[in-house]
């Protein structure tokens, strides 16, 4: 009785809001469903993507109340974007944009920093701290073959001295054995 009432909501609209969560909950438990919900596969596909926005309920703009089957608040590119654009074109103030998206003015700025030198691409997620190596420059690269070109029995212990001593650069160990391994195979390939 109780899933017929449920299909008649959902069928209604009453728990348009609701509905979606609704129809997972009752797919995972194994009831037939009588319709296809038309977000769910798109929600699968943001989440393998890894742009499913885990602050969806946070998300409480007027557009995404409005016509919520164009605005995806599960859509992390999308309130991104939403929220740079409702500052940019719409001029909202940044404490009222943050205060709909659910975000500090912090995280606000950061987005907005990255769009304008990043464009789209920098609203993506990415892992945090430096993306590559700050110490291996092209000029300690450089260094290390022709050090390994003039004596190729050269052990990592007086490359790294010879580096600290001629350019000021500290790297441990293991990272001058890989550079050392990596520039050998380039030379015999």
């Amino acid at each position: 009785m109780l899933y017929l009432f449920l299909c008649l909501m959902a069928v209604i609209g009453r728990l348009r809001h609701y509905r979606y969560n609704l129809l997972d909950t009752l797919a995972a438990c194994g009831y037939p469903w009588p319709m296809q919900d038309p977000r769910s596969s798109k929600h699968r596909n943001l989440e393998r993507v890894g742009l499913l926005y885990a602050g969806a309920e946070r998300v409480d703009d007027a557009l995404f109340r409005r016509y919520p089957d164009f605005f995806d608040p599960h859509d992390t590119l999308q309130v991104r974007y939403e929220m740079i654009r409702s500052h940019e074109i719409d001029k909202h103030s940044v404490v009222n944009i943050c205060r709909r998206f659910g975000v500090s003015r912090q995280t606000f700025y950061n987005f907005k920093d990255r769009f304008e030198r990043e464009g789209t691409a920098g609203l993506l997620w990415r892992k945090p701290g430096p993306q590559g190596p700050s110490k291996i420059t092209a000029e300690v690269v450089s260094f290390v073959d022709k050090r390994i070109q003039r004596r190729d029995e050269l052990t990592a212990e007086q490359i790294g001295s010879e580096l600290k001593k001629e350019l000021g650069v500290v790297l441990h160990m293991r990272t001058i054995e890989k550079l050392v391994k990596e520039i050998r195979s380039k030379k015999n390939s």
